[in-house]
């Protein structure tokens, strides 16, 4: 038992053999309703969601101040010394 396992041969995996079922629901006109409610509901979610981000990030970019900021920008390599 403690020796070594073979390594077997490189081989690439095939691609998605699969099939893509395109299909269009059919519902009601009050599903349809329900729907595009649940989608504004759902849009207004990310949308608040992305504006709470924006500002936390401003809230913490305004804490740093200016040196704090420019300490997170990547280090420019011209005339770096070594």
């Amino acid at each position: 038992m403690g020796g070594l396992r073979e390594v077997a041969a490189p081989f690439l995996v095939p691609g998605p053999a699969g099939v893509a079922i395109r299909a269009r629901l059919r519902v009601s006109g009050s599903d349809a309703a329900v729907l595009a409610e649940a989608g504004v509901f759902l849009g207004s979610l990310a949308a608040d969601a992305e504006d709470d981000f924006t500002a936390l990030v401003d809230l913490l970019l305004q804490g740093l101040g200016a040196s704090g900021v420019a300490g997170l920008a990547p280090p420019c390599t011209a005339g770096a010394r070594p």
